[in-house]
């Protein structure tokens, strides 16, 4: 188990801090953008950092590491308050709330129990 924690510390060190994917942008269309597809990829792709509470929101569809019942891509992306904060404040963009919403519905199909939870 610690072999597995010093992993995901080297792998968080290595990756784009959550904080400054969920700042306010300048270019609101590219921050969606990379929203989308972080939520989209698999986690051993970008794993989202999410506080215990999250964590176990997004356990909800994996069980001994494995998602379960589910297709949803990045559990801990959907999970994070961060993350859902930063699309409902985009969705204030009268051109972007079409996206937001669309990636949305993609969320809520994928992963209910999840955005339910968090």
């Amino acid at each position: 188990q610690q072999q597995e924690l010093m992993e995901q510390q080297q792998q968080q060190q290595q990756q784009l801090p959550l904080d400054v994917i969920t700042v306010e942008w300048s270019n609101r269309l590219g921050q969606l953008s990379l929203l989308e597809h972080l939520l989209a990829c698999p986690p051993n792709v970008y794993s989202f950092t999410v506080d215990n509470e999250e964590a176990l929101d997004a356990s909800t569809v994996v069980v001994d590491g494995t998602l379960v019942a589910t297709n949803c891509p990045n559990p801990r992306g959907w999970a994070s308050s961060k993350v859902l904060q930063r699309l409902l404040h985009l969705s204030d963009d009268k051109n972007l709330h079409p996206k937001v919403r669309e990636i949305f519905v993609v969320g809520l199909l994928s992963c209910p129990e999840i955005i339910l939870c968090a």
